[in-house]
Formats: C-alpha cells, structure tokens, sequence
C-alpha cells in the first residue's frame, strides 16, 4: 500500500513538535513554569524597585516571544529545504515502512519504527529519534486509502490516539 504526498508547512511543523514532545515529556511544561516564575518574580519587584519589575516584565515578554518565533522559524526552515518540500511516497509492508522521496529511499523494520500518532487530521509517524517525523493528512485521501495504510501500520505497530498535537 502506498500513499504519495507532499507536506505542507503546518503539518511539518506539527511532526517537529510531535517529535519534540516525544523526546522531551516535560517540554510543556517548562514553558509554564518560566512564565509563572517571571510572575512571581513580577508581583515581588513591585514593591522592591521599580528596575527589576521592569526586567521581569520584559523577561516574560522575551519568553513568550521565543515561543511565538519558534513554529515561524521551523516553518521557514521547511520551505527552503528542498527535501521537504519534494513528494514522499510512505509504502507500507509486512516487513516494515519504506519512505520515499527525490532524494533517498529509507526503509524501516517494524521494530525499529520510534513512535506513530493518529490524530482525526493526521497520522504521525516517527521512523526513529534523529530522523525527521512523515506527517499524513487525512483529507487528502479517500477514506479507503487511508484506513487501508492505518490499519496495515496499527496491524504491526502500536498506534498511540492524540486528540491534538
């Protein structure tokens, strides 16, 4: 079974979180708790010195920045690669996924395959930890193609369900 496709910079940008998350669990997290320690930080230097209320505002104003910039930059980064925006070609089999696009052909056993996500628009797979993430859309296909790859994948591999990514 094969589905051939070409990414768009949104769904890129979602692998590359969904692997993300995959390797840091606590990543979440961290953005929370630097906010809520600039707070407190905030509430304390009002009635300290007005300088270091002033620097704490601007130290939340930067964090959040840096996590607005963030998806632009790896948006970027997908639309001048020309590996990402080529067609890739996902074959499924029994021995494993092959990944297919213009400029390489990898093929992954089975148990080699990191993680897969299924979320209702996409299907999310990870061939391992330093490789890039195939990201499907459901749309783009008829229902019949898709589930005959999905289900071929959840048939050897367990398919983890993300309601959001």
């Amino acid at each position: 079974m094969n589905l051939t496709y070409k990414m768009t910079p949104r769904e890129y940008y979602l692998g590359w979180k969904y692997r993300r998350q995959k390797h840091n669990k606590f990543e979440k997290y961290k953005f929370r708790l630097i906010i809520a320690l600039f707070i407190i930080m905030l509430l304390i230097a009002m009635r300290i010195n007005i300088y270091l209320f002033l620097f704490a505002f601007f130290m939340i104003l930067f964090v959040i920045f840096l996590y607005a910039m963030q998806k632009k930059t790896v948006m970027r980064m997908y639309s001048t690669s020309p590996v990402c925006n080529c067609e890739h070609t996902v074959s499924v089999s029994d021995e494993g996924i092959e990944l297919i696009n213009s400029f390489e052909r990898k093929f992954i056993p089975w148990q080699s395959v990191y993680a897969v996500c299924e979320t209702p628009e996409f299907l999310l797979i990870l061939p391992g930890r330093s490789t890039s993430s195939e990201v499907i859309s459901r749309q783009r296909y008829a229902s019949a193609e898709y589930d005959a790859v999905a289900s071929a994948i959840k048939a050897h591999i367990k398919v983890e369900e993300g309601r959001k990514i």
